[in-house]
Formats: structure tokens, sequence, C-alpha cells
């Protein structure tokens, strides 16, 4: 099945490399194909404009997009001390990929291995162009690369370290890097200045190829323009890289071939794009094109934890309600101040009686709970009409009341008050009704005379006219 995945790889990555129909940056990214029910996700890049910095390929360092090609390194015919010279760069795709996951139940093995990690396979075709200008000899190299950031290269990765690492951490697993370079400056750890090879965490190659038996240069004076394809298959953890110039076919056989386990050593989500390098020797490092196909890999099934642990709550629950309930009814005495406890068995008011309750005459609740599956002693509930409304009024209380919850005891009605005293009027008090000021009892005869008044201000009362002034307040005197 791998065998038939890379073949599908390779075949959309051609296809791919071979259209110039599309004139655009847009980067296209969709599900190309299924082979064994796994997707496989494709970009395409004919050619580059400086509207996709930051949006398809994130640019740092020294790189820049210029004449629609990625400008790894600075691309000036200045002062090359100054513009071109000890410089490095980095041009990586947008969107990381997921490279690997762990399948259910591996482990990772004490040699470092991944075994229970499944690893993604991917194809991708470049065409580069190493150019040295005005003639002068190239260095230091190109590499296309797998990183765990779309950051910035470290300070210090100028010359030999092509803008992967730098003396400090230069071999580090913790770099988590691969990259396959194409070198044009020869350090004692290199073959020769034109070779081709495999980088783990690292410039020091675990696997190189010299290129000139093979009839290639990578930057000759004469401007050559290469593609480049780098097949990996993750199953097989193996990667192969071919080139030859461009417009050829791809070769029968690689120019690279060596194990590479990335579940061991790239992060799990990788970022693919290019790096490259000058120090005291320089070159130009432009891509044109780019196509890639990256296997999708299959989503792992969630575990459903949710519903057995809500399963058990609500079980946990039922049985922690049933034992209240079972404590409750084998509790002679309920429990004092239960706030917002529902008695069983308490009576309530129909309708009509909640009516006039609201209407002010109260609410009255007495009962307590069931025992044993008796009803319970209730009292009887009496209606009385005074003072213009009905009453309620219980006709006896339970004697365990004060034993009842809060509520109810809330709701039992108050006691009986003593019958207020009749209001007796003060014989020296005024009413506005009769106008005038009442004085004591006395017996019949001539009425007082007013006080400074004349005339008949002055003159007495007779009985007549006295009575019809009595009967004017009688109103307002209590009974005899």
């Amino acid at each position: 099945m791998a065998t038939r995945f890379l073949v599908l790889l390779f075949l959309l990555a051609t296809s791919a490399s071979s259209s110039s129909t599309s004139t655009s940056l847009a980067t296209n990214t969709t599900d190309v194909g299924r082979d064994g029910g796994d997707n496989a996700v494709s970009f395409s890049f004919s050619s580059f404009h400086a509207e996709a910095r930051g949006v398809n390929v994130t640019v740092v360092g020294d790189a820049n997009i210029n004449g629609g090609a990625l400008q790894i390194t600075p691309d000036s015919l200045n002062d090359a001390s100054r513009y071109l010279t000890n410089k490095s760069g980095r041009v990586l795709y947008a969107a990381p990929f997921k490279l690997w996951h762990r399948e259910k139940g591996g482990g990772e093995a004490a040699n470092g291995s991944t075994a229970g990690k499944r690893v993604a396979s991917f194809s991708t075709v470049f065409t580069v162009n190493v150019f040295r200008p005005n003639g002068t000899v190239p260095g230091e190299g190109f590499a296309f690369v797998i990183a765990p950031s779309a950051a910035a290269p470290p300070a210090g990765s100028t010359g030999g370290f092509l803008g992967l690492t730098n003396a400090a951490t230069d071999g580090n697993a913790t770099n988590q890097i691969v990259a396959v370079e194409l070198d044009t400056e020869e350090q004692p750890y290199d073959p020769d200045d034109n070779h081709i090879g495999l980088d783990v965490n690292g410039v020091v190659s675990v696997a190189t190829t010299s290129l000139k038996p093979l009839g290639i240069e990578i930057s000759p004076v004469d401007p050559v323009k290469y593609d480049v394809w780098i097949d990996y298959d993750g199953a097989a953890r193996r990667i192969e890289a071919y080139m030859a110039v461009s417009g050829q076919a791809r070769p029968a056989s690689p120019v690279l071939a060596a194990p590479l386990d990335l579940g061991a050593t790239v992060a799990e989500w990788s970022y693919f794009g290019f790096s490259a390098s000058t120090g005291l020797k320089y070159q130009l490092n432009c891509v044109l094109a780019w196509n890639m196909t990256v296997e999708r890999l299959p989503r792992r099934a969630r575990r459903r934890i949710g519903l057995p642990v809500r399963g058990e709550a609500a079980a946990e629950g039922e049985r922690r309600r049933r034992r209240q309930r079972h404590h409750r009814d084998d509790d002679p005495e309920p429990r004092r101040g239960a706030e917002g406890v529902r008695v069983p068995g308490a009576e309530e008011g129909d309708e009509q009686l909640r009516r006039e309750d609201e209407a002010g005459a109260g609410r009255v609740r007495g009962g307590v709970p069931r025992r044993g599956g008796r009803r319970p002693h209730l009292p009887r509930r009496r209606r009385e009409r005074g003072g213009g409304r009905r009453q309620e009024v219980l006709a006896g209380e339970h004697p365990g009341a004060e034993r009842l919850p809060r509520r109810a005891q809330h709701h039992q009605p108050p006691p009986p008050q003593a019958p207020r005293p009749p209001r007796r009027v003060e014989p020296r008090q005024w009413r506005a009704a009769a106008g005038v000021r009442v004085h004591a009892e006395r017996e019949p005869g001539p009425a007082p005379v007013r006080r400074g008044g004349g005339g008949a201000a002055a003159a007495g009362l007779g009985p007549p006219v006295q009575h019809r002034r009595r009967r004017g307040v009688g109103a307002a005197l209590p009974p005899r």
C-alpha cells in the first residue's frame, strides 16, 4: 500500500510541476486522492509574488520574495560585502503538517525508535537556481528543510551552518530538524564542494553523495535550473532524492537514498520549506516553483468517557436521594431548621382559600409526616366570618408543631389575642361633626351661657334647643 501511495504522490507532483498554465501565486490546498482510506493534501506554486508573504509562506531572516522567486538569501548586485556575505534566511510554508502520531497501545522503545508510531509519507518537487553573480566562486549552501516552527534562523547560522543551526546548537536532538542540502563549500566533514547530503539536527550529514561523478554541478558558471524530487516513505522509514536539469524527465535512480525515521526526529507537527546561507563566499539561492503532496494521517478515535461518567454520576445521585429518603422516614423527630423542606402529608388550602390568603387572610399549614404508612392526625380547619372577611382558624394544633421544619413553623397561625376594650370618648374632646365642646353629663336644665358673647349669644338656651344640640352629638358619645 505504501508503494501505491508513493506512486500516487509522484504522479500528482509530476502533473503539478509540468503544468505551467497557472500564473498566480494562490496556493491550492485540496484533498487530491485516496489510497487505502488515507487522504493526501497537496499545494502547488508555479511562481511566487510578494502578496504571498505572510499568507501562503513565512519569510524570515535575510530571505525575500523577488523576481517571481523565493530568494532564500539576498538577491542583489550591489556591494557584496554589505548585502550578500554572511547571510542566512528561511522560507517555510505557512501551515504545519502532522507527520506522525502514536498508534493505540504503542510505546516508545528505550533505544529511541518509534515503535507504535505511524509516520506520514510525502513527495515534493521544486525548481532551484543556485547562481554565482559575476562569475565568483559560490558558497555556502542551500537546503530543503523540515523544521519544528516557522521561526527565523538562529543567530550565527551563516556560513557552513546553512541557516539550520549554529555552533552552540549543532547536533542537538532538540533541534528536531531534517534537511536535504545542496552544498557548494567544502567543510572538514564534507566529501567535496559539490555534493548532496542528508542532515539530521545538524550540518554534519549522515549520508552524502558527490554530484561530480553524476555530471551535475550545483552552481555552474553558466546558470542552470535544476528540478529536485524528494520522496519519503513513512512505512519504510526511507528517504530518496532525485535531481535533473529542469525540463528533463525524472531519473530512474536517486542521487541520495538513506533510512530516516521522522517519528524519532522531527516534531509531530512540522513545517516544510527552504533554508540557505552565505559566508565569505556568496551565491544567490532562488526557488522558482514548488509542488508538494503530504499524506494526511487518519484521525484517532476519541475516548468517549463522558457518557459512562455521566451515567455513573446520575446513578450515584439517585442512590444518595434514596438514602436521604430512607433516613428521613426512619427519624422519629424531623430535623429542625430544614429550609425549604416540603412536609409530606401536610394539608393545603384549596384554590378559594389560596385566593383568600392572597387577599390578606394568611396561609395556614399544619400536619406531620407519615409514619408506618398511616395517615397522620391533621388539625381540622374551621372558618368564621368576622371583620368583613373570612378568617381561617385551626381548631387544634398538633402538640409536636415546634419540631416541624422552620418553614412549617413559619406558617403556624399566631396565638389568639384578648379582645380589645371599646374606646371611650373623653368628655372634653372636640368633635368636628358637632361643632361644640361636649361637657360631662348633667341633669336637664338651662344651658350654660357662652363666654364672651352678648345678646342672643348670652341668652340661655331653652330645653327644645338644648335637646336638638344634644341629638347632634349623640353619635359621638359612647353607649351608657
